[in-house]
């Protein structure tokens, strides 16, 4: 058997009397009414509730997952990648388009989502493995560090479907959302950010230097890695502005400002 997720019946409706065949590939279960689906592909067996009771809704339904099940690759590497395999092969992928930072930020995920699937053939994991995670380690780290590996799970998952490993996106339905609460920021006042400025000038050499930073940063709005990389080349003294380029890793959506 393939398996789709949370919504696969426990029997085949073939094999199961209160399955009533209703159409071709569609089923109704006689004592809840709700229909069902039953596809084969390569040989294997394929079963999906279509959560409706209403039979155009279930057609309907049932046309949309015959697309996908049409999209499911047969190539028997695909079948048994894992998630070590497929995670490394969609960060290549990724690398070709994303800033350092962001590549490290992914690896460190995948680093820590790693543990409770790495061993397992992609197209098995399931429900049961995704909320492992979310009990084990997504309960214990921050919303922020929660809200990152959920999304590159999320993500390996949208791979696996383009690859036509899966048919759902199992992570998206089985784990929550979590907010992320706001730090106030505390803005000190014009004279506050004097003194501050004026102590850092009068500490030492490096003193001077920091001071001038942290003006350059308040003043212009500019992230530190922005402020960093802005060079004279960069500075039109005639017109009175500069443009704000990131340097190598560029800006954080990647514009000129």
């Amino acid at each position: 058997m393939i398996n789709t997720g949370p919504d696969t019946t426990q029997k085949s409706p073939k094999q199961d009397s209160a399955f009533n065949k209703v159409g071709e590939n569609l089923y109704r279960h006689g004592s809840s009414g709700r229909y069902y689906a039953l596809l084969k592909r390569s040989g294997k067996q394929i079963r999906k509730s279509l959560k409706t009771k209403d039979k155009a809704l279930a057609r309907r339904r049932l046309r949309e997952f015959k697309e996908k099940v049409s999209n499911l690759n047969t190539d028997k590497y695909l079948g048994r990648i894992n998630f070590n395999e497929l995670a490394a092969r969609w960060l290549d992928v990724e690398k070709t388009k994303l800033k350092l930072s962001s590549i490290s930020r992914s690896e460190k995920c995948i680093k820590g989502l790693a543990p409770f699937f790495k061993d397992i053939a992609f197209k098995n994991i399931g429900r049961r493995q995704c909320e492992e995670w979310l009990t084990k380690r997504g309960q214990k780290i921050s919303a922020s560090s929660y809200k990152q590996e959920r999304r590159i799970l999320i993500a390996l998952y949208s791979y696996a479907i383009k690859l036509g490993i899966v048919l759902d996106n199992i992570a998206a339905d089985a784990l929550p959302t979590r907010s992320i609460k706001n730090k106030r920021a505390i803005i000190p006042s014009h004279e506050q950010f004097e003194l501050l400025i004026r102590t850092m000038r009068e500490a030492d050499a490096r003193g001077i230097h920091g001071a001038n930073l942290v003006e350059l940063l308040a003043y212009s709005g500019m992230r530190l890695n922005e402020g960093i990389n802005l060079l004279w080349q960069d500075v039109a003294f005639d017109q009175g502005c500069f443009a704000v380029t990131g340097g190598e890793t560029g800006t954080k959506k990647h514009e000129i400002r």
